[in-house]
């Protein structure tokens, strides 16, 4: 091996890669011509750089793919989530009540006390109201301290009725149409002769709406 040959093999690398000037890339392709050591020697390096090359292709097609099924599993995990936040959603809103807002849903007109010979007292309700899936009562004593909602409350001395209509929160996102329907519920255990008077109770703005009083 001469030094020549020592000087080619030092750009062999640059001339299979294609990054050596025009001036060396002449001297070496004369110089391989007749030197069958440097040729062969380009040869193999030239197969290296080939496999170094497909290895990379296989490298970046591997991670390209990789790529690929990371979107597709959190594209999955994006809808699953949707999906379960909007059945979380939907079981929340129908099975969860709230009281029935008492302007939205016109309960002035909707509900009211009527009083009948024998001196019981019904509950009326109409429209909208009749939506309502719980009734819950109340009673007030003498300074205004209603039970259920007050810890004061004197059980000895009553003076009036009170309830409050509460619906699924899935419905109270609407105004329900329920036609001409109407109901009439009797008021257990209090009548005209036991209390003063029947309120309805709006406890989101604890606010009290007489519907009935006892007349002198």
């Amino acid at each position: 091996m001469n030094t020549k040959c020592n000087i080619i093999k030092d750009l062999l690398p640059l001339y299979a890669e294609n990054l050596c000037s025009a001036e060396s890339r002449q001297m070496v392709a004369e110089h391989i011509a007749q030197c069958s050591e440097c040729c062969n020697e380009l040869k193999q390096i030239s197969t290296e750089v080939v496999l170094q090359a497909d290895a990379d292709i296989s490298l970046f097609k591997r991670i390209k793919k990789r790529t690929r099924i990371q979107k597709i599993v959190i594209a999955a995990v994006s809808v699953l989530a949707a999906l379960l936040l909007g059945w979380l959603g939907q079981f929340y809103l129908i099975n969860t009540d709230c009281t029935m807002d008492y302007e939205k849903n016109n309960l002035k007109e909707n509900v009211w006390v009527e009083e009948d010979e024998t001196g019981k007292l019904w509950m009326c309700r109409k429209g909208v109201a009749c939506s309502a899936d719980i009734i819950l009562p109340t009673v007030m004593d003498a300074n205004g301290n209603m039970l259920f909602w007050d810890d004061n409350f004197d059980k000895d001395q009553k003076e009036g009725y009170g309830f409050t209509l509460r619906q699924r929160k899935v419905d109270a996102l609407a105004i329900l149409d329920m036609g001409i329907t109407e109901e009439r519920t009797l008021i257990e255990g209090y009548d005209s002769s036991s209390i003063d008077y029947v309120f309805y109770y709006d406890d989101r703005t604890d606010t009290r709406y007489t519907l009935w009083e006892k007349q002198d």
